[in-house]
């Protein structure tokens, strides 16, 4: 009788035992995978947040980027504004050359009056067209400095070809064969004046 009792209270025992270290083994186990989900977790983590970086540095604009179009918009103008002054330059020397023509094919009387005429409206022109550069050159800039100094000198050109006309319709017949020489000279410094302005734009071009 005390033998079986013995040989229960150890069966009994020895059950508690096993059960008490699957017990434990199992928690092992859940605390394994709970630590293996965690680094899983941390190390996706930190792969998204490498990549998040990855993708702002290569979608923020860079300095020389930005400053790329910026310098392109600067080149295009002045580009614009050198087109524009070549089209007065070629506009006054052709003028010119048409003035001379004329005068020399046309009486005494007449020559003069056609001849400043014709020279002060290129001049005016040529004011006119540089004038229109001159506002499309980027501000602050050395072809702005240039195209508007080409503006002033086109201008007093303009204002020197009026005057000339003027002057001749209230000068005598006899004395207006001398005209057309004065009015050549305007014509072509307003043709030089056109062309510094090519000169000056294009080297900032």
């Amino acid at each position: 009788m005390h033998a079986a009792l013995l040989l229960l209270l150890l069966q009994q025992h020895h059950t508690a035992a096993l059960q008490q270290t699957q017990q434990q083994h199992l928690q092992q186990q859940q605390q394994q995978q709970q630590q293996q989900q965690q680094q899983q977790q941390q190390q996706q983590s930190s792969s998204n947040s490498s990549s998040n970086n990855s993708n702002n540095s290569s979608t923020t604009p860079t300095p020389a980027a930005t400053a790329t179009p910026a310098a392109a918009t600067t080149a295009a103008a002045a580009t614009t504004a050198a087109a524009a002054a070549a089209t007065v330059a070629a506009t006054a020397t052709a003028t010119a050359a048409k003035t001379v023509a004329t005068a020399a094919a046309t009486p005494a009387a007449t020559a003069a009056a056609t001849e400043t005429t014709t020279a002060s409206t290129a001049a005016a022109t040529a004011a006119a067209t540089t004038a229109a550069a001159t506002a499309a050159a980027p501000a602050g800039t050395a072809a702005k400095t240039a195209a508007t100094t080409a503006a002033t000198t086109a201008a007093t050109t303009a204002s020197t070809a009026a005057a000339t006309t003027a002057a001749t319709t209230a000068t005598p017949a006899a004395t207006a064969t001398t005209a057309p020489t004065a009015t050549a000279a305007t014509a072509a410094a307003a043709a030089a004046a056109a062309a510094d302005l090519v000169a000056c734009v294009q080297q900032f071009v």
